[in-house]
This record gives C-alpha cells, structure tokens and sequence, in this order.
C-alpha cells in the first residue's frame, strides 16, 4: 500500500509485467505506426488516471504490465475504448512525488479479474502507448527500478541453471551449433553446410566459450574474445571506435556469439518468458564476467548489439560509444558499439542492491575456470581449414598470428 505526498489519497499495488511489445496507433482503428520492444520484469506499480482533456475524478486501476514504451492495466472504468487519450501517474516506492506520463488506449477488451478492494470484478483491461517516451523525464528512474527487480528475480532463478566453460571440442562444436541455429533464423549469419557459427577469433587461445544447461538442457552459449595481435572482432565496422580504449595497463575483450535456445523460452504474451530469458542471459553473463575479471585479467569490456537492446545493456553498467553502423558479418544488420569500463563499475557500484547484487558478490571459483578447454594445433586446423573454410578470408597479419600459436597451420 502506498500513498502520495501531499494527497490523502490510497493506493493499491499491482502486480506489473514488464511488456515487452507495444503496437502504436494513432487513433481508434487507424492503421499501425509502429511496434516496439522491451525487456519483461515483475514490477509493482501504483498506477490512476484520467481522461485527458476533461476535468474529472481521477479512476484507480491495476498495473499489469509497464515498460518505456506502454503499460497495461485493468480498471473498473467502463467507458474507456481504443483511441482515448488518457494521463496516467504512477509512483516508485523509492520515491515520494509521483509524475505524470500522457498516454493513447491502443487496445480495450472486458475481462473478470481480482481487483484490490472489490474482489472479483468485471473490469476493462487496456493496453495504453506512452504518447512520447523521450518525454518522460522520470523514465531513467523507472528503469532504474526495473532493474532491482530483474536482478531479485534473476538471483532466485539462477540458482536452477548451471553455466561452465567449455570443457572439450565436442562441446565447442555444441555451442557454436546452437549459434548457427539462432542466427540463421535472425537473418545474422549466411547458411553453410557445417552448421556451425564461428570466427577465427574464437581459436584463439585466450578467447573462451561458455554454456548454460537447465537440469541438463542446453540453453545458450557466449563467447568472451580477448584483445590479441588480431585485435577483436568489431575492428571490422568499429576500428576506430576501439582504438580509442587501448591504453598502457588496460586490457579490452569483446563479448560475442550470445545465443539463447528460443525453443526454450517459448514466447507467450505477457507471460514471464522473456523474463526467464533475461535471467538466463544474466547467468552467461555472470560466468563471462567472473572470467574476465578473476581469470583473463579484462579491464574493460566491448560489445556490438542490435540498437533495440540498448537498454538492457545499460542495465548492465554499458555505455554507448558511437553511432549505429551496417555490420557485414551479421549480414548487414544494424550494429551499435558499447562499453563497459569493468575496473570503475567494481570500484563505484555497489554489491548491496541492483545489477552489484548479482555481478560483483559470489564470484565462481577458480578451479571452475581451470577445467576451460585449451585449443590445440589439431583442433585449431580442424575449425579454420575443415569443418569451415575461414583460413583464406584471414588478413595475413593475423594468419601471421595464428600461425605463431599453432605453427602447423
């Protein structure tokens, strides 16, 4: 229960799913402008509102669902329909004052629900756009709130999943399987008889891939690709963007190839698996981390990701270093380039609450990280010359290199 500053007023939590595709129209059943797309979290959120342009009582209603982009809620309002303009406020626990966000109703549909003081109730839920998210100055907090609560759910949830480096070249070939599989169906890579995604990067002898399994089932797989005399994948679009970081003392390494079994998070709307997903991703993430930090001595962290998850990498500490190019090993999808300083997030982000609570507590043991596989010459020839003919593609200074790791190639 919670009740605003200044007014006497009560107010009921709901219960919130981040949602995580919002449809924009412009009135009533006009045609679609556009869908947009956000992570899903658990979230309780007072929500109340009004018809906008029309002086009037405010109406109470239960927050179901809520991201950047829209909420859903359910109300006891029965005139509301699609294309109603309405102002929505909402308050964070962590915060006093409420604020105000204008909104358009895109969907409306009758449904009985359990509403707080009423019991079961007919009630009508609603999906409502934000009119413009750029707007909405309170956004960061927000999203910062979001964040607490992905990392409460995702630290209850990791606890069921185990994520190990990989241990032998058959499980190499299972990971980068599995990214071949979900990439082909993205449209990031080019179909090959092999059915496997790789870089040469990947057979370099610091760069390690990890696996996620969930009682057995594989789930995803992530592949950290330190700094080397080949520098790191991304150089291809982003060279000098990169060059900016390399700096006496500091050790950069890009994170690569994340896939996640979709088959595994089957998608239902608004539902909790994209929240499984995230979690999931949370827990490769937290074994690469580990590593980077305790193992392979990163300093700081590069990434390359589709500009729709932009916000999810900023949960995560990443800052946005440059503008969105054409990337043409993900077959000219769109790119955006990011950072995290790792040494600045260890030393001013707390462990006691947030993205600190899950990253920087309970590092993994070093003996985990001992039982990493080590490419050989053999296994290193088998995945540029055999399995996928990469070898010729390689600039010469880095076969150079790769010849002064494996000289049999």
């Amino acid at each position: 229960m919670f009740s605003f500053h200044r007014k006497k007023l009560n107010w009921e939590a709901g219960i919130g799913l981040l949602e995580n595709d919002v449809t924009r129209r412009q009135d009533g059943n006009a045609p679609l402008l556009e869908r947009r797309r956000a992570p899903r979290v658990y979230l309780s959120v007072p929500v109340r509102f009004r018809f906008k342009g029309k002086v009037g009582n405010w109406e109470q209603g239960e927050s179901l669902d809520v991201s950047r982009y829209g909420i859903r809620i359910s109300t006891l309002a029965g005139q509301i329909q699609a294309g109603t303009r309405i102002v929505l406020e909402m308050k964070l626990p962590e915060n006093q004052d409420p604020f105000k966000l204008d909104g358009v109703v895109v969907w409306a549909k009758p449904r009985e629900r359990m509403m707080p003081n009423h019991g079961a109730a007919q009630v009508v839920e609603c999906g409502v756009s934000f009119e413009d998210p750029k707007k909405v100055s309170h956004m960061g907090k927000v999203l910062s709130f979001l964040t607490d609560k992905l990392c409460q759910f995702a630290l209850e949830r990791s606890k069921k999943l185990d994520v190990r480096p990989v241990r032998s070249l058959e499980e190499m070939k299972i990971a980068y399987r599995l990214v071949y599989d979900q990439y082909a169906l993205k449209g990031y890579c080019e179909p090959n008889d092999a059915g496997l995604f790789y870089t040469y990067y990947c057979v370099l002898p610091e760069s390690q891939a990890f696996l996620l399994y969930d009682k057995g089932r594989l789930l995803g797989t992530l592949t950290l690709i330190p700094d080397s005399p080949c520098g790191l994948p991304m150089e291809a679009v982003f060279q000098d963007v990169v060059a900016r970081f390399r700096r006496p003392g500091r050790k950069l390494a890009e994170v690569s190839l994340l896939a996640l079994d979709l088959k595994a998070f089957e998608k239902k709307s608004f539902s909790l698996t994209d929240f499984e997903k995230l979690s999931a991703a949370f827990k490769l993430f937290k074994a690469m981390y580990d590593y980077a930090r305790q193992a392979a001595g990163v300093t700081d962290l590069m990434i390359t990701m589709h500009p729709k998850h932009q916000g999810l990498y900023q949960y995560l500490k990443f800052e946005t270093i440059g503008d969105v190019r054409s990337y043409s090993s993900a077959c000219n999808k769109p790119a955006l380039p990011m950072h995290q300083d790792m040494v600045y997030v260890t030393e001013h982000v707390s462990s006691q609450g947030g993205v600190g609570s899950y990253f920087l507590r309970e590092g993994a043991s070093a003996e985990k990280f001992a039982e990493r596989y080590r490419w050989n010459q053999n296994s290193a020839r088998e995945f540029l010359k055999i399995i996928r003919p990469l070898w010729d593609k390689i600039p010469s200074e880095h076969q150079l290199h790769l010849r002064r790791c494996y000289p049999s190639l």
